[in-house]
């Protein structure tokens, strides 16, 4: 008699681990299909949460929604176009410089050649000065692209500011209510305290860096801050590619030898100092997101979104920990993801 209902118990698990597997599998099918409309709509919803302590603010001092709304959409606005101005300006740079960098591939692989035994046509083949800067540009480019989808999201968010309040007025019962006003409040905090560290942090360390590019006097200072800022927010490996970035633009320039070196030890020193010092001071736990499961998302949301997925991999996944915590039956996995 008690066999029954135990047997009973395990199919309907199986039932529901069943159609949670099939609902995991059509999302990551529509988020791929449907991806060019779906990241910059995930942007503007972060972008909103973001900003929404400001209409707070307003409203305590009084000061015109409209008014702020605006003030807003216009900072916004010259942000953007101040950044696609300035890779536009220094993409332009490159075609400029290029016989030059050229030159430099060209001297660097003679003194590989000399000194490693290597001979240069093998060497030639792998170095090629014209595949390289193909690549450069490639990469502006992409930086390029991230900037118009930023933009996009910008435009969703004029529209999803103002109708933010809306959430909380759905038809639904007390108790579900209360549930879904403490999900939307704790989402919110969550994603505002994750990009106010990151994005200070992620500032930080891009002036730094672009202040020590000067004095080592590198080409395209202003865009391989831009792109430190914009690679911190993945963690662990955008800081090892800004790195590699910007030391790369220097060995374009002045080829191979001490100051390449000298360059590598103190962008990671910033490095350190900004990502493993002052964040973890200023952020503490507050995403209480396992290290396994940060690393595991970036591969995942890379695989779905691309760059843009790396990017929004952890405010993503500090949102379904935090969806999950507040439904009963996804509790244990909250837990999991901890």
């Amino acid at each position: 008699m008690i066999k029954k209902p135990n047997l009973f118990m395990k199919q309907n698990k199986v039932v529901n681990a069943s159609i949670v597997f099939i609902a995991v599998i059509l999302l990551i099918f529509v988020l791929k299909t449907f991806q060019v409309f779906l990241r910059p709509f995930t942007i503007a919803i972060i972008i909103t949460l973001s900003l929404i302590p400001l209409f707070r603010i307003s409203e305590k001092y009084r000061i015109p929604k409209s008014i702020m709304f605006l003030v807003l959409i216009l900072v916004l606005l010259f942000v953007f176009h101040l950044a696609s101005l300035l890779v536009t300006v220094e993409s332009r740079k490159i075609d400029e410089k290029l016989p030059e960098y050229q030159k430099t591939i060209n001297e660097g692989i003679d003194f590989i050649t000399l000194t490693g035994g290597i001979s240069r046509k093998q060497l030639g083949d792998l170095i090629d000065p014209k595949r390289i800067t193909h690549y450069i540009n490639s990469f502006i480019k992409g930086v390029a692209s991230l900037i118009t989808e930023i933009f996009v999201a910008i435009l969703f968010s004029i529209f999803l500011i103002p109708s933010h309040k809306k959430l909380f007025n759905l038809q639904l019962n007390r108790s579900q209510k209360k549930r879904f006003k403490s999900a939307l409040n704790a989402v919110e905090k969550s994603i505002r305290d994750y990009l106010y560290v990151k994005t200070t942090i992620s500032i930080g360390t891009a002036l730094v860096s672009a202040v020590v590019l000067y004095f080592f006097k590198v080409d395209f200072i202003l865009v391989l801050a831009l792109i430190i800022f914009l690679l911190n927010f993945i963690p662990n490996l955008g800081s090892i590619i800004a790195v590699g970035i910007a030391v790369g633009a220097y060995l374009l320039k002045f080829g191979i030898g001490f100051g390449s070196l000298w360059l590598l030890g103190i962008l990671i020193l910033i490095q350190v100092i900004f990502g493993n010092i002052l964040e973890p001071k200023f952020a503490g736990t507050k995403l209480k997101l396992s290290p396994v499961l940060i690393l595991l998302s970036l591969f995942l949301w890379y695989w779905i979104w691309g760059i843009i997925g790396v990017i929004l991999a952890i405010p993503l996944m500090s949102i379904i920990k935090i969806i999950f915590e507040h439904i009963e039956s996804t509790k244990n996995i909250a837990r999991f993801m901890s």
